[in-house]
């Protein structure tokens, strides 16, 4: 019967290209990433309220590139967690002036190194909480599900929206 060879000669392929279909090396490890949605909200922000040569610097590793590819923006710094090697130099010189604006007592001394450093907009995750997060000085340009945006340039937030659902 010309059908059940059929049958059986598709089944010979598929089970001899089961190995074949596993794709890359890496690619298990980029599959089925879940993207907070307060960071998701902080993207959709930068990239309508933003120049696109504007520098965005998210407070942790953006590892898996999410704010930086939803953002349509640059980063100072970020370290992507595939096919990347360990961190050199310059990478860890950055994440410290990351770390030295976190750590910053004062909203105007951490918006200034910031600024220095040529970023333009700093997002905060939940669970930093500088000592600067609240300060009145220079309110959150945005806030989703714990995440905020803060601009660089003290005073320079045109438009302050919060959004939890």
């Amino acid at each position: 019967n010309w059908m059940a060879l059929l049958f059986l000669s598709l089944l010979l392929v598929a089970w001899c290209g089961r190995r074949n279909q596993s794709g890359i090396a890496w690619s298990k490890s980029a599959m089925n990433l879940k993207m907070p949605l307060g960071l998701y909200d902080c993207a959709s922000f930068l990239r309508k309220n933003t120049n696109r040569g504007d520098i965005v610097q998210f407070s942790k590793n953006d590892s898996y590139l999410m704010l930086a590819a939803f953002s349509e923006r640059n980063t100072f710094i970020l370290h992507g967690e595939l096919n990347s090697g360990a961190q050199i130099d310059a990478e860890k010189a950055r994440f410290a002036k990351v770390r030295s604006i976190l750590s910053e007592v004062d909203v105007t001394k951490a918006m200034g190194r910031a600024k220095d450093s040529g970023i333009d907009y700093v997002v905060l995750a939940p669970d930093d909480q500088p000592a600067w997060r609240n300060d009145p000085l220079n309110p959150a340009a945005f806030e989703s599900h714990g995440y905020a945006i803060f601009h660089t340039q003290i005073g320079a937030t045109a438009r302050r929206i919060k959004r939890d659902m």
